[in-house]
């Protein structure tokens, strides 16, 4: 299975993307590294963006269109928090 998590260079983010990707599916790691380290992403794909990144309109408010399009994962977890 493809998976998406967001703030997956976190540290419960980052045991989500290790636990995923030692069971064999492919990981996206959708983080802004506010709080996050590039390297703790030890399997995966890093795409360094935030929600707060993506311009909002109503039809898509997170922006994850081009990200699933691009990616097309079948499943999402949402790690961390929102940055102010």
């Amino acid at each position: 299975m493809r998976v998406m998590v967001t703030g997956g260079a976190g540290y419960i983010g980052s045991r989500t993307v290790k636990a995923l990707g030692e069971a064999g599916h492919g990981v996206l790691v959708y983080d802004n590294l506010s709080t996050g380290n590039p390297w703790s992403i030890l399997y995966g794909e890093l795409v360094e963006a935030g929600l707060e990144d993506t311009p909002l309109n109503p039809i898509d408010p997170y922006g994850m269109a081009r990200v699933r399009t691009s990616w097309q994962w079948e499943q999402a977890f949402a790690s961390g928090k929102q940055s102010r």
